[in-house]
């Protein structure tokens, strides 16, 4: 029976996808099939950057350059159709393959290279033998040459991803949703790119998305539909049923990506399973999630009072249900794709030197991850609504505030924010005191009073970072200190902690915790 199921949702995305090339079908289901055309010169130059795309991509040796790569994609802009989408795609999964082929390579030439130093280290000072002394500079040397290729392979799949990002085709965006596998980092990230255009597309893809997040066995795809299906807004209220269902899923990622898609949703349906899941978390952090969620769903704000908020579903909740009160209007802010149901907001952006990294800019070309940073921050600033106060710490060595107090999401408090992030700036060797920012934040909320109508003083600190915590004396900071030190000073604040974190979330796991224990997200861009 599961199986059949599974199968009919399946058909059921396939028959969508019909249905949207279906336009430019027609006339040869109507029974004339149309006259041959011959190419137009448009067509053919379309065709010979499809076939110089599927070429650059082939496999190739692992010194080979991928300056034709990326120049393959670059002549392919603007070109926006399934044949593009399916030559992306076959990049992707070459990439993949080449990627995996690197790692497995780098660690066992890291682990040669650990192995003789260790060895010689136990030799207590002697100096070692002219074949021992060779083979490490050897292995040094490949482990910087393949450390740099990966690297490169990396952030050629930012490319593609970005390339991705501007399809707007809905057939190439069917396309690449039902295909593009979810089981490694490269097609996380790609996959993410697609489900968020794909509802972002006018009208949005419901219908695909919700496909995909029936016939998918991957919970990490599962995942990625409900984020998108969240994307949507209200066009997704429809399936406010379905919604609350994964709510009750076993699976912390999927439950999670279920409670902000049913806030988003705006549909009174979504009240009564938000309202039961305040009284089933266990964390108080938790439990104050699902207050952000039901606040921004009906904009009521009872914190996470359990009985308050079954009170109020049995009463005020039941208008909403039948239609004699209207559920409110939002817009969507976003940092980095991360959604943003807090009414206020500390935004905390790391400084330090690994934020000097290039990285794809929407539209093309390259940008500093603090230039990412700082325009992420800015357009959700933007797009918060007009009752949500915020602030912004840069921190490096120190931290500095754009504010001792929250600011109201004003135009003018905008213009101040933009004024401030434009003077932000980072150097070489410079290093990120994570615990001083952090607690920069929180000591100085502590002293703010509850605003009036507010249940908290601080929503959430949504941290930007790309570097190692380390302590005031620069050393690097242990991440049980960390979180020791940040939970003290979170006591009286009591804010959810989520994490952009701008590299390979391998190198972030002394972050993990820390947002895992606030209830917060970590995602990787």
């Amino acid at each position: 029976m599961q199986r059949a199921s599974i199968r009919a949702a399946i058909v059921g995305a396939f028959a969508v996808a019909a249905v949207l090339v279906a336009p430019a079908q027609a006339s040869a289901w109507q029974g004339t099939k149309p006259a041959a055309t011959a190419p137009t010169a448009e067509q053919k130059a379309l065709s010979a950057k499809v076939v110089a795309l599927e070429r650059a991509f082939k496999a190739i040796k692992d010194d080979a350059p991928l300056k034709p790569r990326q120049e393959a994609l670059t002549a392919t802009l603007g070109q926006d159709d399934a044949k593009i989408a399916k030559a992306l795609l076959g990049a992707v999964e070459q990439l993949l393959r080449e990627f995996d082929a690197v790692v497995v390579e780098l660690g066992e030439v890291k682990d040669k290279h650990d192995e003789l130093t260790a060895k010689l280290r136990e030799a207590r000072g002697k100096q070692p033998k002219p074949d021992e002394k060779s083979r490490l500079e050897k292995w040094a040397a490949e482990i910087k040459r393949l450390s740099e290729r990966r690297n490169a392979l990396s952030g050629l799949n930012e490319t593609i991803a970005a390339r991705v990002e501007s399809l707007q085709a809905p057939d190439a965006l069917v396309a690449l949703l039902g295909t593009v596998s979810a089981t490694h980092r490269f097609g996380v990230t790609t996959r993410t790119r697609i489900a968020l255009h794909a509802a972002g597309a006018q009208p949005p893809l419901i219908d695909a998305l919700v496909g995909s997040l029936t016939a998918s066995m991957s919970t990490e795809e599962r995942v990625i539909a409900l984020e998108a299906l969240a994307a949507c807004g209200r066009a997704a209220g429809v399936h406010a049923k379905l919604l609350g269902d994964c709510l009750l899923s076993s699976e912390p990622a999927l439950s999670e990506a279920a409670l902000w898609a049913l806030a988003a949703c705006g549909s009174p349906e979504a009240i009564a399973p938000l309202c039961h899941r305040v009284g089933e978390e266990v964390s108080p952090f938790a439990a104050r999630r699902v207050g952000f969620a039901l606040r921004y769903l009906t904009g009521v704000d009872l914190g996470w009072d359990v009985r308050a908020w079954r009170a109020w579903q049995g009463s005020d909740g039941a208008k909403r249900l039948d239609g004699s009160v209207a559920m409110p209007e939002r817009r969507r802010a976003t940092c980095f794709d991360l959604p943003l149901y807090a009414s206020s907001v500390a935004f905390v952006i790391d400084c330090s030197a690994a934020m000097l990294a290039k990285r794809p800019k929407p539209g093309g070309g390259e940008e500093t991850r603090l230039d990412a940073a700082k325009r992420e921050v800015l357009g959700a600033i933007e797009r918060l609504p007009a009752d949500a106060r915020y602030t912004v710490v840069a921190y490096a060595h120190e931290p500095r505030s754009l504010s001792k107090a929250l600011l109201p999401a004003t135009p003018e408090n905008l213009g101040l924010a933009t004024e401030w992030m434009g003077k932000v700036t980072t150097v070489e060797k410079t290093v990120a005191a994570t615990s001083e920012a952090l607690s920069r934040v929180l000591v100085d909320v502590a002293a703010f009073e509850v605003p009036e109508g507010r249940t908290s003083k601080l929503d959430t600190i949504v941290l930007i970072t790309a570097g190692v915590a380390v302590a005031p004396d620069g050393k690097p900071e242990p991440p049980a200190v960390l979180k020791q030190l940040i939970e003290l000073r979170n006591k009286p604040v009591q804010a959810v902690i989520e994490a952009v974190v701008l590299g390979d979330p391998r190198a972030f796991s002394w972050l993990v915790d820390l947002v895992q224990s606030h209830a917060g997200r970590i995602v990787a861009r």
